[in-house]
């Protein structure tokens, strides 16, 4: 399997990458399923990514709030 998004990383760029890396580990050799499997990296990392800001917002505005009181 490729390694996951790089920070940054575009997902034309993330996808360019996978697909070849994830036929030539044997993980599938139909590229069509290829290309499922790299859009489900892509689409998981994102959510990690965004559940991730999400947690780190609300410390900030849970400790603004203790600040406040």
């Amino acid at each position: 399997m490729p390694t996951p998004p790089r920070p940054g990383e575009r997902e034309k760029d993330f996808i360019d990458r996978c697909i070849p890396a994830v036929i030539h580990d044997g993980t599938t050799q139909d590229p069509k399923q290829a290309v499922a499997i790299c859009y489900t990296m892509w689409n998981d990392a994102k959510k990690k990514d965004e559940e991730v800001k999400q947690q780190i917002h609300d410390v900030i505005v849970n400790s603004q709030r203790k600040e406040d009181k």
